[in-house]
């Protein structure tokens, strides 16, 4: 299912501002004007296959819909990059019309792909569905964000454990 990616690794923290171990986007595929194709590795070591459920893991619903706001976010933030601004911190505003079709085992690269509908300069709707390697849709929904300027956060080395 993996094509070359346009971003992944590094580069995708330029666009957001979630890190490991709650970074859930691998990769970026394709980026449109108003859409955006990502990957997520679903990589059995992760903490909460640990519990979700034991004997027959699955990924939860609510990692799978972060995800898909996560790849939002990332088609938010390199569009305003393209057009002369800085990224933004983009907070989620709501979930709407979800439907988990699939369960999501550990080891499994699902394909998230978002569509801007509504695009203003403080808030955002976008459609999204995730599949599963056979194609099929494991997850759909929208997801509304509101977007605020990013403010300066020190990096994790920077921060004492008092803080």
């Amino acid at each position: 299912m993996t094509q070359t990616p346009l971003l992944d690794g590094e580069a995708l923290l330029r666009y957001l501002p979630q890190r490991p171990p709650f970074l859930f986007v691998s990769r970026v595929l394709e980026v449109q004007n108003d859409s955006i194709v990502t990957e997520f590795d679903t990589h059995p070591d992760l903490d909460f296959f640990r519990g979700h459920f034991p004997g027959n893991p699955t990924t939860p619903g609510v990692v799978l819909i972060e995800a898909a706001a996560q790849s939002c976010v990332i088609l938010l933030n390199r569009t305003r990059e393209q057009e002369g601004g800085t990224p933004q911190l983009v907070l989620a505003a709501g979930v709407d019309e979800v439907k988990f079709r699939a369960i999501v085992p550990p080891s499994t690269t699902v394909r998230i792909t978002c569509q801007v509908i509504v695009a203003r300069k403080r808030f955002s709707t976008s459609s999204f569905f995730i599949q599963n390697p056979e194609g099929k849709r494991a997850a759909e929904g929208k997801i509304s964000a509101m977007i605020l300027p990013m403010p300066e956060v020190p990096e994790v080395s920077e921060v004492s454990a008092g803080e």
